[in-house]
């Protein structure tokens, strides 16, 4: 939980196939990341992972409608000030 807030040297974040949990709101207040990779083998997301971020392109292993039930309803829950852009799987 809360790794890398408020980080303002990370643009762009993908995450290695290792990786199989994120916590909640790891990257809030990063101001300057603008996209992510996720993959595959992340089973569990936390809550607003994002939350304050001005604007990100977070991209997901799994198709529109059809997230993991392992990631929290609200893993992309964030400020109104923010713009998230999702672009699932195909």
């Amino acid at each position: 939980n809360y790794s890398f807030v408020g980080s303002q040297a990370l643009t762009k974040v993908v995450i290695p196939n290792s990786v199989i949990k994120i916590g909640n709101t790891v990257f809030a207040a990063c101001n300057s990341l603008t996209n992510i990779t996720i993959p595959n083998s992340v089973k569990s997301v936390g809550i607003q992972l994002f939350y304050g971020i001005p604007s990100i392109t977070v991209n997901v292993p799994f198709k529109e409608g059809e997230q993991p039930s392992g990631w929290d309803a609200n893993w992309n829950q964030t400020n109104s000030d923010c713009t998230i852009t999702v672009n699932y799987a195909k």
